[in-house]
């Protein structure tokens, strides 16, 4: 019976991955166009902090409060150099989006294999553990307007 549960709940577990995989795309995706500078501002720079801010909002219209905030915490936005634009001779940029998502077990005894420490990362041996975190990074390009 427990190897029955098992397969029931990798099935759960690969739904949630593909759910969490789906809404960190779109969080990047609504970053990636918010971070980038204004049309009519003259630097480049880059607003890391306001793209946070919209993917968390972002992200509460997706999941239910409960679980929102604490992902809202764990969020983890990074800005990295990819190439350099010869044409607008400036450096063009990703932003790295991790988002750490806890999934309930939802069959009794699969926590022994498959739970997770949420703080840590780490499987533990317990039979009571019911909760898997899934990590998601994400990629995506900065926009930038052409500038010059």
């Amino acid at each position: 019976m427990l190897m029955v549960f098992f397969i029931m709940e990798m099935g759960h577990l690969a739904f949630q991955t593909i759910v969490i995989h789906h809404a960190a795309y779109e969080m990047a995706r609504i970053g990636s166009l918010v971070a980038g500078p204004k049309p009519d501002a003259q630097s480049s720079g880059i607003n890391l902090t306001q793209a946070k801010a919209k993917m968390c909002s972002v992200l509460c219209n997706m999941f239910k409060p409960g679980v929102c905030q604490p992902m809202c915490r764990s969020l983890k936005v990074v800005a990295e150099d990819t190439t350099f634009d010869r044409q607008a001779e400036r450096w063009n940029q990703d932003l790295i989006l991790t988002v750490k998502y806890p999934v309930r077990l939802i069959f009794p005894g699969t926590g022994l294999l498959l739970a997770s420490d949420p703080d840590l990362g780490s499987v533990k041996k317990s039979i009571d553990s019911n909760v898997r975190v899934i990590t998601v990074q994400v990629r995506m390009p900065i926009e930038k307007p052409f500038i010059k």
